[in-house]
């Protein structure tokens, strides 16, 4: 109970530079927090119609939705709604009555009749009826599995003919709009009203690629071969573009960089990294405490002079993706005498003089440039 408690109360987030902490409710994204509020949710209900002076008849609930059939006039169940409201200050009700003799909960319209209960597919009027259109360039089962489950939830939800026939119709009118023919579609509806329920098949092993049209088709049926089921992922997508949840890396996060590490005797180690300089600065000091000096050009400078890093002052010269251009730029920067390191690549020393002329200039304009 220490270790779940400590783990609710300590949360916190970041945006941009500054840290703050979550003093009430739950942290979204926290596996915890789903089974927590549904228990707490559990006691709420419990104590708040144990303590109403009028019940409800039937009291359903999905998560945070509720369901629920009141017989003792509108006064009262304003008074009920009024009553739960007050039991936690920070938990507040809104409710939702039934219209026309319909009443929708969560993705299902409930009608009563004088005789039954009948119920279809809810939309709400912001729905648009776009799906994942037919020239995407996904593999044809997801795009099956888009019409699957469109006749999954009308077959689930649609309890009359008439309003399984009309939710039909509709499905089969947005699946045209968005690019899909007629026949994809009732192939699809006349394999989904003839299989049987699928029984649990055994575990197998899974194989996620992103999807190349041609060639992962390929790959699938030779996974088929050895018992291995393939699915597909998308690459770069328009919300992985605009959407950025994580902060900018700090410069020990950075990749793909040229970094400088000082020594105290005025030298210093300059390498290239296309991982996390954090994760490169640790390689480092874990050679150097195991005096690993063939591993590293800075384990092998401190067990030699009995000199001492000053890892704390280690910078990012500059950042270049492309590999070969950035070991170049290593080996340019290390054409200055006050390192101790070694370059990967050669330079020709016709164009040392030039480089090592270029490098102190774009220094100097990257220092006035910092000062101004």
């Amino acid at each position: 109970m220490e270790l779940l408690g400590c783990c609710v109360r300590n949360c916190y987030f970041q945006l941009k530079d500054e840290f703050f902490t979550q003093d009430e409710g739950l942290p979204m994204g926290s596996p915890l927090s789903p089974v927590i509020a549904n228990i707490y949710r559990e006691w709420f209900e419990t104590l708040a119609i144990e303590e109403a002076h009028k019940k409800p008849r039937v009291w359903l609930r999905y998560v945070d939705d509720t369901f629920i059939i009141w017989n003792h006039g509108n006064t009262e169940l304003d008074a009920f709604l009024k009553h739960i409201n007050s039991v936690r200050p920070s938990i507040t009700f809104t409710m939702e009555k039934e219209i026309h003799n319909e009443l929708p909960f969560l993705d299902v319209l409930v009608k009563r009749t004088d005789t039954k209960w009948e119920t279809s597919v809810y939309r709400k009027p912001t729905h648009t009826g776009q799906y994942l259109n037919h020239e995407s360039n996904h593999h044809q089962s997801t795009k099956r599995g888009i019409i699957k489950t469109l006749l999954d939830r009308a077959f689930g939800l649609c309890n009359t003919k008439e309003g399984l026939e009309k939710e039909l119709d509709i499905i089969k009118s947005d699946l045209r709009r968005n690019g899909y023919s007629k026949a994809m579609i009732e192939k699809t509806l006349a394999k989904r009203q003839q299989e049987p329920r699928k029984e649990e098949k055994p575990s197998q092993p899974v194989l996620a690629l992103p999807y190349i049209r041609g060639l992962s088709e390929r790959i699938r049926r030779i996974g088929s071969k050895y018992n291995i089921r393939t699915c597909f992922r998308s690459g770069n997508t328009i919300r992985s573009s605009l959407t950025k949840t994580r902060p900018p890396n700090a410069d020990c996060d950075s990749k793909n960089c040229i970094y400088r590490i000082p020594c105290e005797c005025g030298k210093s180690y300059i390498g290239a990294t296309k991982r996390p300089l954090n994760i490169r600065i640790a390689e480092h000091k874990k050679h150097t405490q195991r005096g690993e000096t063939s591993k590293s050009g800075i384990a092998d400078h401190v067990w030699t002079h009995q000199h001492n890093i000053e890892w704390s002052q280690a910078e990012i010269l500059h950042r270049e993706e492309h590999w070969f251009r950035r070991k170049f730029k290593e080996a340019a920067y290390m054409l200055s005498n006050n390192v101790f390191s070694q370059a990967s690549v050669d330079i020709r020393n016709i164009w040392k003089p030039i480089i090592k002329r270029e490098m102190t200039n774009s220094r100097q304009i990257g220092h006035l440039s910092r000062n101004q």
